[in-house]
Order: C-alpha cells, then structure tokens, then sequence
C-alpha cells in the first residue's frame, strides 16, 4: 500500500506542466462582437487582437484565421483573435461616460497597448479545432454572484505600482481603491 502511494507520487511528480504567454498589440478598437452580436453592430466597444481576418461576421464555416496575412501577436503563426470590452467611467457628477484608455504594457511594444495571453496547461492538451471559438463569461451580467460560474471567469487587479512586478490585489468587481499603477482586466476561458 505504501510502495503505490511513493509510486504515485513519484508518476505525478514527472507529468510537465506548460505555460505559454505571448504579448499582443492592440489590432483595432470596434463595436463588434461576431460571437455575441455577429454580422451587426455591437452594443459596446471592444478591443481587437490577433490576426488581420477579423470582421464583423466572422461566419462559424467560413472563417479561416489562418488565411490572416499578419497577426498583432508575437507568435507569428498565432492567428487566433482576442477581444475584450471596453471600459468607461460614469461621472458621479454628471453621469457621462469617459473611455478609460488601456496603458501600454512592459510587453505589447505599442503605444496602443493590447494584452497578454497566457495558455496554462490544465490537463492533456489538445489542439483547438477547425472554427473553434470560446466566450468568457456572461455578457449580460451586471454584478458578482459566486454562485455562477461565469461570475467567477472575470477578476480585476488593483496594480500596486506603475512597474512591471504586476503585484497587486484581485477582486470580482472594479476595486474601490486607488492603484497607482492601473487596473489590469482578467479574463479566464474555460479549461
């Protein structure tokens, strides 16, 4: 009994665990969602990384990401698209809205900033299939509810400093104290 608990520790010790992280530049800024809304406008801004075929439609057999000519991405051969929503701040005094504008990360390389995608292995991994496309979150949710799972795929950080260490405090919800160095927006997709 001892001898296959030592076993089992010692298979698992050898399983590898990867991390595959790539900086993308901001490609465009648009209201589109072709996953939510496609083929119309959308109700919100969005900004747009990743490979040049992006467009409103996107038709789930007839796109081909690969056929992009570039990618705003590192990974050259990465011609997947990432989009996220905009912010805005709502005056307390007036209520108008103000677009928040995104920083230039230490490793987007643009004065339009973009993001940061990471790949964490969880489990085997497995090319994703022809066509394939993957919604984080619930885009009709207005606030936090641990109780559903999508309330839980969107986290913010309150980013202590304005450096690169991204050391900071994660919350559900936009903090509700001051960081000096931003909020950083985290979106995680399903595994």
């Amino acid at each position: 009994m001892m001898w296959a608990f030592f076993l089992s520790l010692t298979l698992a010790a050898f399983q590898a665990n990867a991390l595959l992280r790539f900086p993308c530049a901001q490609l465009t800024v648009v209201r589109s969602d072709p996953l939510v809304q496609p083929g119309v406008v959308s109700g919100h801004l969005h900004q747009i990384v990743g490979g040049s075929s992006f467009d409103f439609s996107m038709p789930l057999n007839q796109t081909d990401l690969q056929s992009s000519s570039c990618s705003s991405c590192s990974v050259k051969e990465n011609k997947s698209n990432y989009w996220t929503p905009t912010l805005y701040f709502q005056s307390p005094v007036n209520g108008t809205y103000k677009r928040i504008r995104q920083k230039p990360g230490p490793l987007t390389g643009s004065p339009n900033a973009g993001m940061v995608v990471y790949y964490i292995q969880v489990g085997t991994v497995r090319g994703f299939p022809k066509g394939f496309r993957m919604l984080s979150g619930d885009p009709m949710l207005r606030s936090y509810d641990s109780s559903i799972a999508d309330s839980r795929s969107i986290t913010f950080r309150c980013l202590a400093a304005d450096d690169s260490t991204a050391v900071g405090s994660d919350t559900n919800g936009m903090p509700t104290q001051n960081c000096p160095g931003g909020v950083r927006s985290q979106i995680n997709f399903p595994t």
